[in-house]
């Protein structure tokens, strides 16, 4: 089997006050507790081939994922270091299909085409410390996704995330450092 994906997402978030980078990628560190609409996109194609062991048919399957999610985000700091974030994301979208089954022997082929709505949950829950120096924490993500059409397979997927990081931010070197200080003293960048 191969598997072909490629996604995006679109988001905009509606609070400056709050950092996705503080709790995405530890870039920043959020020193007040904020929060934020953040309404999204996603989407996604998907194209995927089966050969069967037989070598008698394969099958060949390309999909499109579309979904609005209106997503709310929350930082908690705790005493400038500590912070708790939590996301509440639902959203409904669309999903089109189409499958071409091909029998090798009699060189013939069907195809089928399907289009489903479809609903998603998604749920974050991130505890993080963050200094001058050190920076960890500890996350746990749930997604749901599941058709309206309660009676096809697979109609539930549900994917659970957990991860634990601790890193420590190193002062960029003064080859580096030095054309930036001057840029920022003299732009005010």
């Amino acid at each position: 089997m191969r598997t072909t994906t490629y996604s995006g997402n679109t988001a905009y978030k509606f609070n400056d006050n709050f950092s996705l980078p503080a709790i995405n990628g530890y870039i920043h560190w959020q020193k007040k507790s904020a929060g934020s609409f953040i309404p999204s996109l996603d989407y996604n194609y998907i194209s995927a081939e089966l050969k069967h062991t037989d070598e008698i048919s394969e099958i060949e399957s390309k999909e499109v994922n579309i979904t609005l999610k209106p997503s709310y985000l929350y930082t908690f700091v705790y005493q400038n270091n500590w912070f708790l974030s939590v996301e509440e994301a639902p959203g409904i979208g669309i999903n089109f299909t189409k499958d071409t089954e091909i029998n090798i022997l009699d060189n013939t082929s069907g195809t089928s085409n399907s289009n489903e709505l479809h609903y998603t949950y998604n749920a974050t829950l991130i505890l993080g410390y963050n200094s001058n120096s050190l920076y960890g924490g500890a996350r746990y993500n749930v997604k749901n996704l599941s058709n309206f059409d309660k009676s096809e397979e697979n109609s539930l997927q549900t994917e659970n995330f957990f991860e634990f990081l601790i890193g420590y931010r190193f002062d960029a070197p003064k080859f580096i450092k030095k054309p930036f200080d001057w840029i920022e003293k003299n732009t005010g960048l």
